[in-house]
């Protein structure tokens, strides 16, 4: 009765048996490739190139930092083949040897653009602008052609120097984004028309804490500066967070390791009005002097230490006025008595807004890269980011009125021309109010992620941590937030000239 037992024990450890001697001598005739992929004309590591093992189906892309890994790749001599979008394609034969592992880094280029892989480069000053902004159109184009869903990934290199660092002056220029809510600037992103609160913003992959008080993420409170590439997606994946249903930005910060050299990149500007541009202080509303040409300055270094090691550090300081000026006047056609026609009208009402905003922005980041083993890597960052916003808002509102007779004996009857308008007296109204308000916006945010992949297993961990604060101190500041004054006395309104 024991024999069948023992007779399917013994046919089971055989067939184990012979598994792990096919496993072992599969084992034996393979071995595995890898390296780094680099634009030698850019210095610039690349991310997502295509390598493969020619006439096979082995296929990987490179990651973040250009490295790459084939695994399981049949020992002898094979042909990689190398595609990055822009670049031309490159083949190349290696010796794999059985069990054991090859290095081979690949240095792409485009001859047509920076002439051969191997002469000397010699660019002018116009071809260095041509090159750079193809580079990013690049890098961009080959993200979106290797996305798993509809992306639109954009390299802030793009579209040049963003004023003031808000990355909303960068985001409308994209496809299917609007940037609204902000006044004078972007302050929220809106992805395919939804609302932004249903817009999901990430920084590399951690979502960010909101100081603005809603669900909607508020632009005014990071910068640009430190972010390598901006990823729109519009279409939801399984893994996609529930808060984005209309979509997902997520920021991509530089890294030492896209870079093969050190990076040093400064910016030193001045902002004013054309209606300011006067060095010596100025009045506010606010019954205090400032200057309103402000000084601004960003920097960022990229220092690539080892092949093994690298950090980044930004810090932009952004200081500037918005001065807004808008007369609105209404003309009136059709009050009785008045005489006034369609095409005899009067001005009836003038409302003048005159509205000033100080704006201020700090930022500093720092991001450390460390290759812990050849596989794995771990990334620590960091930023940390104030903004100030000072508005102050003043309107005055003058109306002539609609009666033609005066309400007082005696009074002054209404009369009009083509450039005047004499109200009648004790007919019209006059009002002015204003708003003052100081508002600060506070961002802290850390990252640490892990990154494992060998080629047959990949294992991605991510902790995060961030604070968000906003406050108001409108009393502090000695001024209320708003007020209303209106005469309470017969007036009588008239605009000449």
């Amino acid at each position: 009765m024991m024999f069948p037992v023992v007779r399917r024990a013994c046919t089971a450890l055989l067939a184990s048996l012979v598994l792990a001697v096919t496993g072992v001598a599969q084992t034996a005739n393979t071995g595995s490739v890898e390296g780094r992929v680099q634009n030698v004309a850019t210095g610039r590591y690349l991310n997502n190139a295509r390598v493969t093992v020619k006439q096979t189906d082995i296929l990987v892309l490179t990651d973040e930092s250009g490295n790459y890994r084939l695994t399981r790749v049949p020992s002898g001599p094979v042909t990689l083949e190398v595609y990055y979008t822009g670049l031309d394609p490159q083949q190349i034969t290696v010796t794999v040897p059985a069990g054991g592992s090859v290095t081979q880094d690949v240095n792409l280029t485009n001859a047509t653009l920076y002439g051969a892989k191997d002469s000397t480069v010699k660019l002018d000053a116009f071809t260095v602008a041509a090159s750079k902004e193809t580079d990013s159109a690049t890098i961009a184009i080959n993200d979106q052609r290797f996305a798993p869903n509809i992306k639109n990934v954009v390299s802030t290199d793009s579209h040049g120097e963003v004023m003031g660092g808000n990355i909303g002056e960068f985001l409308k220029f994209m496809p299917g984004i609007d940037t609204g809510g902000g006044g004078f600037e972007p302050g929220a992103i809106q992805v395919r028309g939804f609302d932004s609160s249903m817009t999901l913003v990430t920084s590399d992959g951690a979502p960010m804490a909101n100081s603005g008080g809603g669900r909607a993420f508020t632009l005014e409170q990071i910068s640009i500066n430190n972010i390598s590439r901006v990823e729109v997606t519009k279409v939801p994946t399984p893994a996609t967070p529930a808060d984005s249903v209309a979509g997902s930005v997520n920021m991509v910060s530089k890294s030492a390791f896209e870079r093969s050299r050190l990076e040093f990149r400064y910016n030193v500007n001045m902002t004013a009005s054309r209606r300011h541009l006067k060095l010596s202080a100025q009045p506010r509303a606010d019954e205090t002097m400032t200057h309103l040409v402000k000084p601004s300055a960003n920097l960022d270094v990229v220092v690539p230490f080892s092949k093994n090691f690298g950090m980044t550090f930004a810090v932009l300081h952004y200081m500037g006025n918005v001065p807004f000026n808008s007369p609105i006047r209404t003309y009136e056609t059709t009050a009785a008595g008045t005489g006034a026609s369609f095409s005899n009208p009067y001005l009836r009402q003038l409302n003048t807004q005159i509205t000033t905003q100080f704006r201020t922005r700090d930022s500093v980041s720092a991001r450390a890269d460390w290759r812990v083993t050849p596989n794995s890597v771990l990334t620590a960052s960091y930023q940390q980011s104030y903004f100030n916003l000072d508005s102050l808002n003043y309107n005055f509102q003058g109306n002539v009125g609609t009666a033609a007779t005066p309400s007082i004996a005696g009074g002054t009857p209404l009369s009009f021309g083509p450039d005047f308008s004499i109200g009648a007296t004790g007919r019209g109204s006059i009002g002015q109010t204003a708003g003052f308000n100081t508002r600060h916006q506070w961002l802290s945010s850390g990252n640490a992620t892990y990154r494992f992949d060998n080629g047959t297993w990949k294992a991605d961990a991510l902790f995060t941590a961030s604070k968000g604060k906003s406050w108001t101190t409108r009393e502090d500041e000695g001024y209320f937030g708003g007020f209303t004054t209106s005469a309470k006395v017969p007036v009588r309104i008239s605009f000449l000239d």
